[in-house]
């Protein structure tokens, strides 16, 4: 799993996320080693915001 650094403080780690069978591509959003986000990457077809980032949560203030 690559992990990127994105702003001060703040960094990107890879994961598969089981939101549905098989998982979705997926980055946990790191501040200062604290989990504060889950993004999923939109695969549907059926939607327009195809290829684009989903929050599925996020914990605390950024």
């Amino acid at each position: 799993m690559s992990k990127a650094s994105i702003a001060p403080g703040f960094s990107l780690n890879e994961a598969r996320i089981g939101t549905v069978e098989g998982g979705e591509l997926g980055l946990l959003v790191w501040k200062f080693d604290q989990l504060v986000a889950v993004l999923t990457r939109i695969d549907e077809e059926a939607y327009s915001t195809k290829g684009k980032w989903f929050l599925e949560t996020g914990f605390g203030l950024l």
